[in-house]
C-alpha cells in the first residue's frame, strides 16, 4: 500500500485572505507527496510522518494539491472563499 492522501477530504473550503495551517500525516506504508507547483509547495512525507504547510492569505479560487508519487491517487482541492 502507498500513501493515503486519497483518504482526506477531496475538497476543503477555507477562508480567503486568512493564514492557514494544514496538518499533513502520511498513514500509508510508502512515501507521500503533497504538491502544488504553481504555489511552489512540495512536501514529501515518509511513512508515519506528520508535518504541516502554512498558506498565507489565499486569494478566492481553487487550489489543487496532488501526490505526484501516485498520479492516479488522491488529490485535495482547497476552495478559498
Amino acid at each position: 500500500k502507498g500513501s493515503r492522501l486519497n483518504s482526506f477530504a477531496q475538497t476543503l473550503e477555507v477562508p480567503a485572505g486568512k493564514r492557514l495551517k494544514l496538518v499533513l500525516k502520511n498513514e500509508g506504508r510508502g512515501p507521500a507527496e503533497f504538491e502544488n507547483l504553481s504555489m511552489h509547495i512540495e512536501k514529501v512525507l515518509a511513512p508515519g510522518v506528520t508535518s504541516f504547510v502554512v498558506l498565507h492569505g489565499l486569494k478566492p479560487g481553487e487550489y489543487r494539491f496532488v501526490d505526484e508519487f501516485r498520479p492516479g491517487g488522491g488529490s485535495l482541492t482547497l476552495v478559498a472563499k
